[in-house]
């Protein structure tokens, strides 16, 4: 044993250190090299082999089908083995599903244990990947645009139908029409809070203004104040002004008379001046 060893060390020119290394690591060599074949006999299972060979006479037999069309996710394990899978591969792509899995791609499915990859890649293009349990999404119904609508005359329901304009923002601009007592101006639905850009554009292009149509009247003279107030162009202050100068100087002033009692600045007069009626009410009481 000595000769040996002296051999090895000086053929090969191992120090005494490499000399011991080389000696472990030969019977590691060893057991890498006849452990599997050992393992391969003591794991072989006749079941298996069994499978094998009834797939193999599947394939060659009667029952041998062409390729066909099938859902990865819905594939029965016989039509699997008619497809030319073993009895195996079909049991754990079946089991696969039954434990939740789903497969979305013909990758997903090379990854069966032992699965044959030559004869999927031949089935790729007759397998699909829909998944039997996802809710089928229904589209949304369009919008039908209408080409053009009153903007004296029409409601919530009818202003939704146009692009970019959703359930509040078409229940603003009905509340500040009404508050208004209509729009006079297409350039008046920009006060209208949240009612920009698109949105404010498409109402422009798909409405319309009646000028035939009044919008509803205001009495310096003889409207109460809360009435006055409401009024977007006018509010508590403005109309607190109004009835107090009615107060000094009688509620029969002419609308020169209003203009002239410097209540309001020119801007005001103009937006407010659509509005207003200085005839003589039959109800004269005020606040």
């Amino acid at each position: 044993m000595s000769s040996i060893v002296f051999f090895i060390q000086h053929f090969f020119h191992f120090s005494k250190r490499e000399l011991q290394g080389f000696f472990i690591l030969m019977p590691l060599m060893a057991i890498t090299i006849v452990i599997p074949p050992i393992l391969d006999l003591c794991y072989y299972q006749p079941a298996e082999a069994a499978q094998l060979d009834a797939s193999t006479k599947v394939l060659n037999g009667d029952s041998w089908q062409p390729p066909f069309r099938f859902n990865a996710n819905t594939v029965r394990e016989s039509e699997l083995i008619a497809l030319g899978f073993t009895p195996s591969v079909a049991q754990r792509w079946i089991k696969f599903r039954q434990k939740g899995g789903r497969f979305t791609s013909i990758k997903q499915v090379g990854k069966i244990y032992h699965i044959d990859t030559i004869r999927l890649a031949e089935l790729q293009s007759y397998i699909s990947f829909e998944d039997p349990t996802r809710k089928e999404i229904k589209a949304r119904p369009k919008k039908i645009y209408p080409t053009l609508i009153s903007i004296h005359h029409c409601d919530s329901a009818a202003l939704e139908a146009l692009r970019g304009i959703g359930p509040v923002l078409a229940g603003r601009i009905v509340k500040y029409r009404k508050k208004l007592g209509g729009f006079v101006d297409t350039a008046q639905y920009k006060e209208v809070y949240g009612l920009h850009g698109e949105a404010l554009k498409e109402l422009k292009e798909k409405t319309f203004l009646d000028k035939t149509i009044a919008p509803e009247k205001l009495s310096f003279n003889h409207d109460s104040l809360s009435k006055l107030a409401q009024h977007p162009y006018l509010g508590w202050k403005l109309a607190k002004r109004i009835v107090q100068f009615r107060k000094q100087h009688g509620n029969a002033l002419s609308e020169e008379a209003w203009k002239q009692a410097y209540l309001f600045d020119t801007e005001v007069w103009i937006k407010l001046h659509p509005y207003l009626t200085f005839q003589e009410s039959a109800d004269s009481s005020f606040e």
